[in-house]
């Protein structure tokens, strides 16, 4: 694949992480909490073992704590998008 038949560069996103919230979901994501802690680190881990870049989403949103614990808001979407264009940047040069 790609112009030159070569491998794609790749990103893998390690997502922000789950905060607990007002449970609109009912108890479908008890203890995600702490599993999502591990998040990073596993996603990291993979993107290694796959020679491939990482970005940790988590570093730069959270899902607000008003709203349901898994979706981030405007403001979070555009710290991840302006995050990955610089990664994107620096893959690509």
């Amino acid at each position: 694949c790609g112009e030159q038949r070569g491998c794609p560069s790749v990103l893998l996103v390690a997502p922000p992480l789950y905060i607990d919230a007002e449970k609109p979901f009912g108890h479908i994501f008890d203890g995600a909490v702490e599993k999502t802690k591990g998040f990073a680190a596993a996603y990291k881990e993979i993107a290694y073992s796959q020679s491939v870049s990482f970005f940790d989403a988590s570093q730069v949103a959270t899902p607000p704590i008003s709203e349901d614990g898994v979706h981030i808001d405007e403001n979070g979407c555009k710290a991840i998008a302006q995050s990955i264009a610089n990664i994107a940047r620096g893959i690509l040069a």
